[in-house]
């Protein structure tokens, strides 16, 4: 899962730390020791973040 985490963020660790974080705490709340692809698609009201990465450098 941490593979498609990563993908859908574009490499950007702070996406996957918040996908993570985010993820850990809606599987607390549905009762789930651990999340796999499989809970997250039980999980009804749960979406990774997938926000446009930033772009770095001068402007034009």
């Amino acid at each position: 899962m941490l593979h498609h985490i990563v993908a859908i963020a574009h490499g950007s660790v702070r996406r996957v730390v918040v996908n993570l974080v985010n993820l850990d705490e809606k599987a607390e709340v549905y009762g789930y020791d651990y999340a796999n692809m499989e809970s997250v698609k039980k999980m009804k009201d749960f979406q990774f973040y997938q926000g446009e990465v930033p772009k770095r450098g001068a402007k034009p």
